[in-house]
Order: structure tokens, then C-alpha cells, then sequence
């Protein structure tokens, strides 16, 4: 009711259990990274994102390596190319480590 509601002037998405974003329609975490991306000259092949709520959604599209945490919501599983360990394990830091 409330996203049909202010459709028009807010973008609202599930960030957490009990959280929702309310911002802008025109700004979400990809139209920051595709920012960084065009002002530091990287592809998106170059770029890699970690997620695991909705609001995360545009940053993984906007990233090669995408991945979606352990204890992600299954729309974020599905959007992701790849799959990390949960937050309480540490999945970033595990994929990072792989990388050094």
C-alpha cells in the first residue's frame, strides 16, 4: 500500500528483516557504483559487489562479480553470478582472502 502510494516521488525497498529504505526513485547502490565505475574508469568486469537484501539488487547488475551472502534473500541468490559464505562466517572476507 505505501509503495503504491508514493510510487511517483519515493523508490521503497526491504533492506532488512524489519527495515525499509525510502529515498529518491533516480538513486539505489547502482547508480553509485555505475558513478564510481565511469569516474575511475572501470567496467563493470572489473568490479565486484557482495549482497543480501533488496536494496542491493542494482549494485550486483552493476558488478561482474556479484555475490550474494549465505544468509541473502533468494531473490538476491538469483540475481548474484556467485555465492559467498554467510555474514557470521565471515563469507566476505573468505572471498577476499582467495583473491590476496
Amino acid at each position: 500500500a505505501i509503495r503504491e502510494k508514493y510510487k511517483d516521488r519515493l523508490k521503497i525497498t526491504i533492506s532488512g528483516d524489519m527495515w525499509m529504505d525510502c529515498m529518491n526513485p533516480r538513486v539505489n547502490k547502482g547508480e553509485a557504483v555505475r558513478q564510481i565505475q565511469e569516474d575511475l574508469e572501470f567496467l563493470p568486469e572489473e568490479t565486484m559487489a557482495f549482497g543480501d537484501q533488496l536494496n542491493d539488487l542494482e549494485m550486483l547488475n552493476r558488478a561482474y562479480y556479484s555475490f550474494a551472502i549465505g544468509n541473502a534473500r533468494p531473490e538476491i541468490k538469483a540475481a548474484a553470478r556467485f555465492q559467498a559464505d554467510t555474514n557470521v562466517n565471515d563469507g566476505v572476507l573468505k572471498i577476499l582472502r582467495l583473491l590476496a
